[in-house]
């Protein structure tokens, strides 16, 4: 007996959204699409944002609204001289 082709359930099948372009920004994608040989322009377009994602400027151990730091200048009984 042959069987038949499982058909993928309505929740498997991604929700495809249109999408505008302007004819620079098609030819961009196109030639992304194309320099690295990917099959769908959802792949170029996850490939552009995770590199974007990558070279971003890392916030570790920064402290937003903290001020310069500047170094007190009086004396300080406790400091190691130089």
């Amino acid at each position: 007996m042959a069987s038949k082709a499982r058909r993928a359930s309505p929740a498997a099948v991604p929700k495809r959204n249109p999408v505008q372009l302007n004819d620079a920004a098609k030819a961009r994608l196109d030639h992304v699409k194309q320099a690295l040989d990917l099959p769908t322009y959802n792949d170029a377009i996850v490939f552009l944002y995770t590199e974007w994602k990558r070279h971003l400027p890392s916030k570790a151990g920064a402290f937003p609204g903290i001020g310069e730091f500047r170094r007190d200048r009086t004396e300080d009984k406790e400091r190691v001289p130089r």
